[in-house]
């Protein structure tokens, strides 16, 4: 079975790219809350998402990467 959504890769070195790839999950779980009539359970992924971006927007400024974490429908959050 063949799938249009891209696979996630976790890389144990590389934490950075894992936020990002949690940030991303996090995304789709709260559209798919959402989608089937949770709300409650909506609001409280995009929190927790929200709190991971922050932390990758955190890291990033430390380590002099800029601040953009991309958004999966293609937008960007500054």
């Amino acid at each position: 079975m063949n799938s249009d959504t891209p696979r996630l890769v976790i890389d144990t070195e590389e934490p950075l790219p894992n936020a990002e790839a949690i940030s991303q999950c996090l995304n789709y779980l709260q559209h798919e809350a959402a989608r089937i009539g949770l709300p409650f359970a909506s609001h409280l992924i995009s929190v927790a998402a929200e709190a991971v971006d922050d932390s990758v927007n955190l890291t990033r400024r430390s380590i002099g990467l800029g601040t953009t974490v991309a958004k999966p429908n293609g937008g960007s959050r500054h």
